[in-house]
């Protein structure tokens, strides 16, 4: 019996290491990903927060929502960068360039 537990214990240990390396590689979701994510929590929250008496799960919901949104804004603002970038690098040599179709207003 002694053995079958240290067996099992060692099993376990094993399979929580594997998944702890595993698990931040294999959870990287698409832009569109977190939208939708993004959409569902916030749908969630209005639901619980308007039909549930204890308000908690629908507080925990909107703030997981606002978690997920910040994400999906960092996501575009990344995409935005490395075009901003691609354009800069290679623009000029097709002759046209990120700022044609992206301008910045000239009040700031």
């Amino acid at each position: 019996m002694l053995r079958a537990s240290r067996y099992t214990a060692a099993a376990l240990a094993g399979l929580i290491g594997f998944g702890s390396v595993v698990a931040p590689v294999a959870a990287q979701a698409s832009e569109e990903g977190k939208r939708n994510t993004t959409y569902a929590l916030g749908a969630a929250a209005a639901a619980l927060l308007l039909t549930q008496k204890n308000k908690l799960p629908g507080a925990l919901a909107a703030g997981g929502a606002i978690y997920a949104y910040s994400q999906y804004q960092n996501d575009i603002n990344k995409r935005h960068k490395r075009e901003r970038a691609a354009a800069y690098r290679y623009g000029y040599r097709r002759g046209a360039s990120y700022t044609r179709y992206h301008r910045r207003s000239a009040h700031r």
